[in-house]
């Protein structure tokens, strides 16, 4: 129960004033409440920054690479200090400032989350959250922003639609496909012939499916996953979610994988597989236990969740073959325009991946439309009702604006280095 009221004003000297007030009509609980504004990755990476803090002025510059949001005392931490306002240099000298009032303000590395931007929001995180609202309580914010060039700016020529459209091929860039595959959706019931028949003229290099070994019905799930990789003729990429006591599942298991094709597995334990990276222990059974019945499978360790969770903390990676996390353009924002900048930021995981695992091969499984858990979530999401999708699927994904989204992210994938990707699921 919040109502507000915003102001958007351009004045003749180029500076643009943003205004918003609010009011909370009753008590709720909220992360943050307030504007954000946005600086595009190309351009500004690696440029130098000024802020002016509570205590004094910062400086440094944006980082080229994607900056890590190192969590201390429970909370992620901004790439420097709350501030009151920020001015970047551009490559030719030009300076864009902000002022901000109302509530201090810090940035963040949002392709931490596969965004194409960098994110300055209000209400420092150190602060905590969900926070409190109270019935009557006001919030006002102001940000000014303002371009300060040395040389009169260039307007570019104005774009005529209805003439003729030209695709030329440019020279080879030396990228490489990753390897590519599906996922297997879970429930009861596994895909039919049919379907897999279909799947397998594309040729997939793997079928992924997801086991989880405290489920006293992981083996009837082997076993249709098993079909699945036979009729489809696509080896399996196996990402293993083992519990509290997983000496005994493993063990199981090794002795059910005899004569199933693996493109690799990918070891999680569902404590940790959302909210950081895979512990060595988990790694080290995992081997112990199974590659006696896989020799040459390759053990992958990761997360199940964003980018973010392998660039919070230093982990470790003497145990890994390769690092694995998922992919999703919907943590942020929803609308189409901003799914199409993020497509940007996915080479950017893979190179920054690559470089703090010490240049081990990096798989994206999965890459979906929307988010396949939500580790910032401190409630339950609704159940939809009988005449609603579920909450996991995006209706866009059956349209040519995904057929599209796709190609491009395949073609960021790949620029990356990308070894291996997943994309979706098979029906």
């Amino acid at each position: 129960d919040f109502s507000w009221q915003a102001r958007l004003e351009g004045k003749p000297d180029g500076t643009i004033e943003c205004t918003l007030a609010g009011t909370a009509g009753a008590p709720f609980l909220y992360n943050r409440i307030g504007l954000c504004l946005l600086h595009p990755i190309q351009g500004f990476a690696g440029q130098p920054f000024y802020a002016v803090t509570p205590d004094g002025p910062v400086s440094g510059r944006l980082p080229v690479q994607i900056g890590p949001q190192r969590i201390v005392n429970g909370f992620e931490t901004p790439l420097f200090p709350s501030f009151t306002s920020l001015s970047i240099t551009l490559a030719d000298g030009t300076r864009l400032a902000a002022d901000f009032e109302g509530d201090l303000f810090e940035m963040e590395d949002q392709r931490n989350w596969s965004d194409g931007s960098f994110k300055t929001y209000s209400t420092p995180i150190s602060q905590g959250y969900p926070r409190q609202a109270h019935a009557g309580q006001t919030f006002f914010q102001k940000v000014t922003v303002r371009v300060e060039s040395p040389a009169p700016s260039v307007r570019p020529a104005p774009f005529e639609a209805g003439g003729p459209v030209h695709l030329t091929l440019g020279d080879e860039t030396g990228c490489r496909l990753p390897r590519l595959g599906f996922g297997i959706p879970g429930g009861d019931e596994a895909p039919a012939e049919r379907e897999c028949a279909l799947i397998a003229r594309l040729r997939p290099d793997h079928l992924k499916a997801e086991l989880f070994l405290e489920d006293s019905a992981w083996p009837k799930r082997l076993e249709q996953v098993a079909q699945v990789s036979a009729w489809g003729g696509s080896p399996l990429e196996l990402a293993l979610f083992v519990g509290g006591s997983p000496h005994l599942a493993l063990e199981r298991l090794a002795g059910r994988l005899a004569g199933i094709p693996l493109a690799r597995i990918i070891v999680f334990h569902e404590a940790e597989a959302g909210w950081g990276v895979t512990s060595p222990r988990w790694l080290e059974l995992a081997r112990r236990a199974l590659a006696g019945a896989c020799p040459g499978v390759p053990f992958l360790g990761g997360t199940n969740a964003n980018f973010a969770q392998l660039n919070c903390r230093p982990f470790e990676t003497a145990l890994m073959d390769g690092v694995s996390y998922s992919l999703n353009p919907q943590v942020h924002a929803f609308d189409e325009r901003s799914l199409v900048e993020g497509i940007e930021a996915q080479r950017d995981t893979v190179v920054s991946a690559r470089e703090i695992a010490g240049g081990l091969p990096v798989t994206v499984s999965s890459v979906t439309l929307k988010p396949p858990v939500g580790p910032g979530a401190s409630a339950a999401e609704s159940q939809a009702s009988a005449d609603q999708l579920p909450g996991s699927v995006d209706p866009r994904q059956m349209s040519l604006f995904a057929a599209a989204w796709t190609a491009g992210s395949l073609r960021s994938l790949s620029a990356g280095g990308a070894d291996s990707v997943t994309y979706y699921q098979m029906c």
